[in-house]
């Protein structure tokens, strides 16, 4: 399996693949995909949702309603083998994108995200993988000396920052 450019033998046009692995996830998913209906129109993309392992619906639920609202393609598909690295391959066998990207169930992508993924993957094409800027969204109190070690956790800049507007 490749999962640098390559072309789209498939015949779709779909340029990016979103691979959204879920579990239990309902509480989470409107955030997420409240900012993919956002996504700047011009790269076509569609959605393959794989649930992992899920013992609570609502998630499904959610996912096929979002389904009907957007007009990029949506592929529901089940891993019952837990671990995200089991869900993440069973949406890259369904993947019909020249480009793989992978959304947690609690990440919200920037307007112009797949816009710039696409940009940086053609000016680089011995690129295999990226990331953005992870940035902590949370109601809780953050402890003093965070922004230090968030990194850890997957936030911080990793390039020049965008906001979410």
């Amino acid at each position: 399996m490749s999962f640098g450019p390559q072309s789209d033998t498939t015949g779709s046009g779909v340029r990016v693949s979103l691979i959204l692995c879920h579990n239990n996830a309902a509480d989470r998913l409107p955030w997420t995909l409240g900012h993919l209906k956002r996504l700047v129109p011009g790269v076509s993309w569609e959605l393959i949702a794989v649930d992992n392992a899920s013992t609570d619906p609502r998630g499904h639920e959610l996912l096929a309603a979002f389904a009907k609202d957007i007009e990029a393609p949506v592929l529901l598909l089940k891993e019952p083998n837990p671990g995200k690295q089991w869900a993440f391959r069973t949406g890259a066998l369904a993947a019909r994108g020249e480009f793989l990207v992978m959304v947690d169930d609690d990440n919200g992508l920037t307007r112009r995200y797949l816009e710039r993924m696409v940009a940086i993957f053609e000016a680089k094409p011995q690129a295999a993988m990226g990331g953005g800027r992870g940035e902590l969204v949370t109601e809780a109190l953050v402890p003093d000396g965070f922004e230090a070690v968030q990194f850890r956790w997957g936030g911080g800049p990793q390039g020049q920052r965008e906001t979410a507007a």
